[in-house]
């Protein structure tokens, strides 16, 4: 015998499939696919912690109000010369 809790989700999955389009006509409701309903988006992603990246990308990135996601290695040489930028 089926539980309460069953039959509950059966009729609640039906009558979300069987249910019809509420009608866009009323109010001037959109859905945005990006913030700002703004075209698409981008992302701006780099590896390795390089030394340009300290050098060029972050000023750049600052000087524009633009933001990056840096993937930061410790286990490089690399990451020491640009510690004072990761920490």
């Amino acid at each position: 015998m089926k539980t309460y809790r069953e039959i509950f989700f059966v009729l609640l999955s039906a009558s979300i499939l069987f249910a019809h389009p509420i009608s866009a006509d009323i109010g001037n409701t959109i859905i945005a696919k990006w913030k700002d309903n703004k075209k698409g988006a981008y992302t701006l992603r780099f590896d390795d912690s390089m030394m340009s990246h300290k050098d060029h990308t972050v000023p750049n990135l600052v000087k524009r109000g633009l933001t990056g996601s840096f993937f930061i290695n410790p286990a490089t040489n690399r990451y020491g010369y640009g510690i004072d930028v990761w920490e």
